[in-house]
């Protein structure tokens, strides 16, 4: 990579159409393409069908019904996502594609390729893939986790009111070891809180307002 190159920004994870029609995998490459995402490192499986979220709404609210055997169930590293996984400023993996043991060993080989990455995880506990002893473990590997309300509330095992969310994060962040921590909380709002773990509060801003701060260079978080 030359000098002054921008760095990559590596994702790991799943790739699936939420309750549409099959032979979608082309299209979705098609539209990263159109989106100027530089495709190289994705994983086409040979014999799997490319994943789908079949939605139905109750009373709302969607439930989703995910198709299980398909090819974000393999997905495998590619030389080209290893290579920019080197030189990456940041990497993005999710809970969701870490309910197999065989996606858990390709996540953990990428992340032993960018040791100097900043890396997120975003949480996304939707059943029956959500083990909130797999999210607790993934999280010692963060430098940011991403969740909502409804997750941070099952990881810690109580209610979250709008009043606590800001108490809340802080438990959730020093019991991860985390330093940042992301919460959204629908119509609420969302906010980004930062800890130090000399156990001391350094800064939270939680739902005064439902603007948040977009940062487009992982190295300024």
């Amino acid at each position: 990579m030359s000098e002054g190159a921008a760095r990559p920004v590596v994702c790991f994870g799943e790739i699936l159409w939420d309750s549409l029609r099959d032979q979608l995998g082309e299209e979705l490459l098609q539209r990263l393409k159109a989106w100027g995402m530089d495709i190289s490192g994705v994983s086409v499986h040979p014999t799997k069908h490319t994943g789908m979220a079949r939605v139905t709404v109750v009373e709302g609210s969607p439930r989703f019904e995910i198709v299980e055997d398909v090819a974000w169930d393999w997905i495998e590293l590619q030389p080209t996502a290893l290579e920019q996984a080197r030189n990456s400023a940041a990497v993005v993996f999710g809970s969701l594609a870490q309910h197999s043991k065989y996606n858990r060993q390709q996540l953990a080989d990428l992340l032993n390729h960018c040791s100097s990455a900043f890396k997120v995880f975003d949480v996304n506990l939707r059943s029956p893939y959500d083990s909130t002893e797999r999210v607790w473990s993934l999280a010692k590997r963060a430098d940011l986790i991403k969740l909502n309300d409804q997750e941070l509330g099952r990881l810690m095992n109580e209610s979250v009111r709008p009043a606590d969310m800001a108490a809340t994060v802080r438990h959730f962040a020093e019991r991860a070891g985390v330093p940042k921590v992301c919460l959204t909380a629908g119509a609420t709002g969302a906010g980004l809180s930062e800890i130090s773990f000399a156990l001391q509060y350094d800064a939270a801003i939680f739902f005064a307002t439902t603007e948040i701060n977009v940062v487009t260079n992982p190295q300024d978080l």
